[in-house]
């Protein structure tokens, strides 16, 4: 007859290797990893799950919609003048730009009949 002793054999303990495991910083790098992937999955999901507890589930406001017509509507209508201002913008720094040109180069005052033109010789 065989006793409990005999028939469950008791393993040896297998010894503990203390820092045999990843580092602290592989750990660290795998739970931002993580934390980040489970990030960008779940935030679409929890966006519309909120949205559908608002009641916004995509419908449209139509007088956002006329508000939204209205200022496309100015915007294109003011089109033409944000034209003009643009070549004046241009039209002024090519003139800036020449006048500093003028001045590096040692130049006089560009204005033939200004202070110190050929029309102020006596």
């Amino acid at each position: 007859m065989l006793t409990v002793s005999q028939v469950v054999e008791v393993p040896a303990q297998v010894p503990v290797v203390v820092g045999s495991g990843p580092p602290n910083e592989v750990i660290a790098a795998v739970v931002i990893v993580a934390i980040v992937v489970a990030g960008a999955v779940l935030w679409p999901i929890v966006r519309a799950w909120a949205r559908r507890i608002e009641g916004k589930s995509g419908g449209v406001d139509p007088a956002r919609v006329e508000d939204l017509e209205a200022r496309v509507g100015e915007l294109e209508q003011r089109q033409p003048e944000i034209a003009e201002l643009a070549e004046r913008v241009d039209f002024a720094e090519r003139m800036l730009t020449r006048q500093m040109d003028h001045a590096k180069l040692g130049g006089g005052p560009e204005d033939p009949g200004g202070p110190g033109g050929p029309a102020a010789a006596p």
